[in-house]
């Protein structure tokens, strides 16, 4: 394989040759080595090199349509179609090279990829765990929403979580990082995203049956391609005056309480504004996330979930938050009212 992309290199002065106007990142960005006592079959010189001028002059002409063509989408998918048989590029795509989000071919790799798998677990959690339509009605995602928690640095937590799975208070007590991949961005400009993070398994003793409660909020985040996280460099920065967005809800975590139902479902949306908004007067205690939803004229584009339960770390958090010990609920729910 080595020897194939050094013969590519070499292989003329065609456009995949050309970086005045491509990236250089569609370059081979990190050769591995291979076993050195691999022969090439006989005549595969020759042979790759007739087969590299075709797919190249195939890409050329792609390139020329593209110039010609004005609508973002269409354009996109073009400059991805023209690099699509680079063999340098696919070299990057199969070997887990750093892939620039960029650029239109590593993007729609991506996609799809996200599409054939994280998207379908993602769909798969939000309806068996019946987030929705206890929470929105639908949600088509068109963003990657990842998350993980980065006060702990070592063990099995220091990762994306998987939506669905149980997490113990002690990974949760600190505000996450978020990070929105977006692939219909075309232009790498920065939009703006507004994230609610809500339980809505709340116990509710006046009516005997559950609310939703809002644990952090927060909208005008600007993002792009490039820049995609909200992250602990930004909590900081906002915390030290930087208006890079606005918190219309700090962050709490989701503490469960002993017998308050199996579990409690952290849910995470990501919903795209139209403009900039100036949320207030929300009722964090009994939040109605579609009535917020409709009120600021959002778009759902993404979001993800995991489970809470009561665990022996749930009083130490609650402690450091100076919050009081937690209720003790009955196991069985009674047909009235508990006050």
């Amino acid at each position: 394989m080595l020897r194939i992309f050094k013969r590519s290199l070499n292989s003329g002065k065609g456009i995949w040759s050309n970086f005045s106007n491509r990236s250089e990142t569609l370059k081979v960005q990190n050769i591995k080595p291979h076993a050195a006592t691999y022969h090439s079959p006989l005549l595969i010189d020759d042979a790759f090199k007739s087969a590299y001028e075709i797919l190249q002059q195939e890409s050329e002409k792609i390139y020329q349509r593209a110039q010609t063509v004005e609508k973002d989408d269409l354009k996109d998918k073009l400059l991805s179609q023209a690099e699509s048989k680079n063999p340098e590029v696919l070299y990057n795509i199969q070997n887990g090279n750093d892939l620039d989000i960029t650029q239109p071919v590593y993007r729609n790799h991506l996609k799809k990829q996200w599409e054939n798998y994280d998207l379908m677990i993602l769909m798969q959690r939000l309806e068996q765990f019946k987030v929705i339509p206890d929470t929105l009605p639908t949600i088509q995602p068109t963003v990657d929403v990842k998350v993980k928690f980065p006060h702990i640095t070592n063990g099995e937590f220091n990762r994306w979580i998987v939506p669905g799975e149980f997490l113990p208070s002690f990974l949760t007590k600190q505000p996450p990082t978020i990070k929105l991949q977006q692939f219909d961005n075309y232009k790498n400009e920065s939009k703006l995203f507004s994230i609610v993070l809500i339980n809505p398994d709340e116990p509710n003793l006046e009516t005997n049956s559950f609310k939703t409660t809002l644990n952090f909020g927060v909208s005008n985040l600007s993002l792009s391609l490039t820049d995609d996280s909200l992250d602990v460099t930004k909590y900081l920065k906002y915390e030290n005056g930087s208006e890079e967005f606005s918190m219309f809800k700090s962050y709490e975590p989701i503490l469960p309480e002993v017998n308050a139902g199996d579990y409690q479902r952290a849910c995470l949306f990501v919903f795209e504004q139209p403009e900039k908004i100036n949320v207030d007067q929300i009722n964090a205690e009994d939040f109605d996330i579609r009535s917020f939803v409709n009120n600021y004229n959002l778009s759902p584009v993404g979001g993800t979930m995991w489970r809470q339960k009561y665990d022996r770390s749930v009083n130490d958090v609650r402690s450091e938050y100076g919050l009081s010990k937690g209720r003790v609920f009955h196991r069985v729910r009674k047909p009235f009212p508990l006050i």
